[in-house]
């Protein structure tokens, strides 16, 4: 039976190890996308991945993370649960990823939560996007959030401990703008918003498409933006300090160097840096 999730998970995962849920259950932070083999896309390769185990998250905004499941064959069903402690302390929505050209996931369709899937003759990865919103309101504290495997009769868990901050993002509208191609490095779509605020370079405007990874890592490094335009209102220094955890000197040589479409040589996971930065 599936039932008493956190406690039959929390035993075998003692009781298998960490080895067991790393090999079928594993979380990468949204600039990490997996291909249907399993690995880092080509694109996304460049600098340490970073382990996904206690992030931190502002309030009044979405914190997005890819949930890779290592399925195995001829195992029947398989169900994908994401579970929290305390109960409804964020807000948990699921998407599966669609893989496109050259095995890029990017077309994000809703899934329920628990999602419940078939095995096949063949052991494949599933990946989905997982999305937290954190309300406004929320209390400054540590939250249980784990990604729960049901296969083979057994329970296999990912567990994350969520740190809510008191970063606090402003209310605000985010109009659709021109994406980097999907081909394009996952941070390619941080550009744009950073570049909009410190640089002042607008962003190219555009109907209001379908759910995409790109569209969402949009969404997610305008939040972080507009979070940072209401902190550099109290301490003109933020703006050197963003560019300066994005790897460059300063406001101004990151703007010289900077284009919309185009990430540069910046490594795979640059831009959680910045995030670190602004929710400290």
């Amino acid at each position: 039976m599936k039932s008493s999730i956190w406690l039959e998970a929390g035993a075998v995962l003692l009781a298998a190890g960490p080895s067991a849920f790393s090999q079928q259950v594993r979380v990468f932070s949204e600039f990490t996308r997996i291909g249907p083999a399993g690995d880092v896309v080509a694109a996304d390769r460049g600098g340490p991945v970073r382990e996904i185990l206690s992030p931190a998250v502002a309030r009044n905004a979405y914190a997005s993370f890819h949930i890779a499941l290592d399925v195995p064959a001829h195992c029947g069903e398989f169900s994908l649960n994401v579970g929290q402690n305390p109960e409804k302390a964020v807000e948990v929505t699921l998407y599966r990823e669609v893989h496109g050209p050259g095995g890029i996931p990017d077309k994000l369709e809703r899934t329920p939560n628990p999602y419940d899937g078939k095995c096949g003759k063949a052991p494949r990865t599933e990946v989905f996007w997982m999305d937290l919103w954190v309300d406004a309101e929320a209390p400054v504290r540590r939250i249980k959030v784990e990604a729960q495997l049901w296969v083979n009769d057994t329970w296999i868990v990912y567990p994350m401990e969520v740190r809510v901050t008191a970063a606090r993002v402003p209310v605000h509208q985010r109009p659709p703008s021109k994406l980097p191609s999907m081909s394009a490095p996952a941070n390619a779509a941080a550009i744009g918003p950073m570049a909009s605020l410190v640089c002042g370079i607008a962003e190219e405007p555009v109907p209001r498409g379908e759910s995409t990874v790109r569209s969402f890592i949009r969404r997610n490094t305008w939040q972080d933006m507009e979070l940072a335009r209401e902190l550099s209102r109290r301490d003109a220094r933020l703006l050197d300090a963003i560019t300066a955890a994005a790897g460059a000197s300063d406001a101004s040589s990151y703007c010289t160097a900077v284009t919309i479409s185009t990430p540069g040589n910046l490594a795979g996971e640059w831009y959680l840096k910045v995030r670190d930065l602004l929710y400290r």
